[in-house]
């Protein structure tokens, strides 16, 4: 490669500003739609990791349903105070919280929305200590009342005016007193604990849930064994509450491994998809070269015919084109690598996105391969041509 192969591809890209900014555009596009998707696709895998670790490696959950995260919490089973009995009797369970779940109307300031509204025991806090900080005032306790603390977004966004500690709402037609804000917790995957108005349980079992037993969850921190021990002896014990066989449960127990393996799977499946869309993107980039360089042989034909007549051999003339379009490559996918990576921090606040440095290192190789890709048979007609033909052309 030397002065005159770069000088001379540059010039036939100046040449023509039209020709090489039609280009660069369908480039720019392919390798920002390329970037997005793999960014995003990186985000959302790495926001869910986040959700999951503040899960807590060594927190179960148990759920009243046998298919949790295919059928959703739709009860199939069900949980009751015999079942937080039977996990508060065991030694190696900490924290053991419980919680239910009521969609109800919630009143502030003359202004109403729909809401879900969680009763708890006040072990949750201990139990997600990092996860849940206070802001402002404290966590209640199981005997406060109706008093309430709420996510972050609860207290300042799903109202038009900010709640602040010390301020009522009305819940189901019944008065609470803020007494605490939690702190945001802001992953994208954490939207329903920023806006949670959460209630002392036995409370809510009066307001909400007509003294029935509602509980939508149980759960505790495993201390002094492992997951798969404590899991083993609460499924047993929860089956014979229920008197059933825990081949057929009514029940699921959910870790983070669990969790992990289960969301993974399907995370997975959506990064193949990505990573398939990305590439497509990039070979219609590289047709979108091809198109341009057989474009800009075709009509640079007495050129490079004269080129070859003053004494330029063939492996010149292909020299030429190949870096020719080897730099559009290189300039477009570096220029769709800045504007795909500006648009995902844009759209960051709406939609997880990220990249590595890798990356960089990615673009400038996919805009070398689509080059070569896209100006390899085209640079081969260049060869072709005669000087005789060039002439008369």
């Amino acid at each position: 490669m030397n002065k005159f192969s770069i000088k001379y591809a540059l010039s036939a890209i100046r040449v023509d500003p039209i020709r090489t900014a039609l280009t660069l555009i369908g480039i720019i596009i392919g390798v920002a739609t390329a970037v997005l998707i793999i960014g995003i696709g990186q985000g959302v895998i790495g926001s869910v990791d986040a959700t999951l670790n503040n899960f807590g490696s060594n927190v179960m959950v148990v759920v009243p349903s046998a298919k949790p995260l295919e059928s959703g919490l739709t009860n199939l089973g069900r949980l009751d105070k015999e079942d937080i009995k039977s996990l508060e009797a065991f030694p190696f369970l900490k924290h053991v919280a419980y919680m239910g779940l009521s969609r109800v109307a919630v009143y502030y300031d003359n202004y109403f929305i729909r809401a879900t509204v969680y009763g708890a025991n006040d072990e949750i806090f201990s139990l997600y200590n990092k996860y849940y900080q206070i802001e402002h005032g404290r966590f209640f306790k199981d005997n406060d009342g109706r008093v309430a603390v709420l996510g972050w977004e609860a207290a300042n966004k799903l109202f038009p005016k900010k709640i602040l500690v010390g301020k009522h709402i009305l819940i189901n037609n019944k008065t609470y007193r803020v007494i605490g804000i939690v702190k945001k917790v802001g992953t994208s995957f954490s939207q329903s604990d920023d806006q949670a108005i959460i209630i002392p349980y036995k409370t809510a079992k009066k307001d909400l849930y007509d003294n029935k037993d509602e509980i939508e969850m149980l759960m505790a921190s495993v201390n002094g064994v492992n997951m798969t021990y404590a899991s083993q002896r609460v499924s047993a014990e929860i089956c014979k509450n229920h008197h059933v066989n825990c081949d057929n449960k009514d029940f699921s127990i959910i870790t983070q491994e669990y969790m992990k393996k289960m969301v993974n799977d399907i995370l997975f499946a959506v990064y193949a998809g990505a990573l398939a869309v990305g590439l497509i993107a990039s070979i219609v980039s590289g047709i979108g070269i091809a198109n341009t360089m057989y474009t800009s042989v075709f009509r640079r034909k007495r050129e490079l015919g004269l080129l070859k007549a003053l004494g330029a051999n063939n492996g010149l003339v292909l020299k030429v084109i190949m870096i020719e379009s080897i730099l559009l490559g290189i300039i477009g996918a570096m220029l769709g690598f800045l504007f795909g990576v500006v648009i995902g921090y844009l759209i960051k606040p709406i939609v997880p996105f990220t990249f590595s440095p890798v990356e960089v290192l990615a673009a400038f190789i996919i805009g070398v391969v689509m080059g070569v890709i896209g100006g390899y048979l085209p640079a081969k007609r260049a060869v072709s041509i005669s000087p005789l033909e060039a002439i008369s052309y």
